[in-house]
């Protein structure tokens, strides 16, 4: 399953892709190493957007994602709200490559024009039947990115 979740996601941005498999540490995996082949470490710009149900599920593919990227000189942040509001804005603002976050916040900041999303290459709604309760807000957030995207 991973090498044709990371074939399918290098295919190219336009390309959606539906991946139905057995949750887990490879499926995390298997979305960070095509999510990071897909970033261009010289624009600041936010290029992948990755929706989870849960702070819980954010924090451990920000996880999965920090560990191959810091080795690739890329910035990955983590949106799950609380303490680090004042901090994430401030990362936000000096540049990030990859941000993963809980839909509702996600939002909350695309609509603040604080997480820009023209530049956005991939979008990844994780766990798609357990983020259905938020498809307004999904649907809200695909509406900011134009036509440069792939949804995995």
């Amino acid at each position: 399953m991973q090498q044709r979740v990371i074939d399918s996601c290098r295919a190219g941005a336009g390309q959606d892709v539906l991946i139905h498999g057995y949750s887990g540490f490879f499926r995390i995996q298997a979305l960070s190493i095509a999510v990071l082949q897909k970033i261009k470490p010289d624009y600041s710009d936010c290029q992948a957007l990755i929706l989870s149900p849960n702070r819980e599920e954010a924090k451990l593919i920000h996880m999965m994602l920090s560990v191959f990227a810091k080795y690739m000189e890329i910035k990955v942040l983590v949106l799950t709200g609380g303490s680090h509001a004042k901090d994430d804005r401030r990362m936000l603002k000096s540049g990030v490559h990859i941000v993963v976050g809980t839909a509702a916040l996600v939002f909350d900041l695309t609509r603040q024009y604080l997480l820009k999303t023209d530049r956005v290459q991939i979008f990844i709604v994780d766990q798609l039947d357990r983020m259905l309760e938020n498809k307004d807000k999904i649907g809200k957030v695909l509406k900011t990115f134009g036509d440069r995207k792939s949804v995995v």
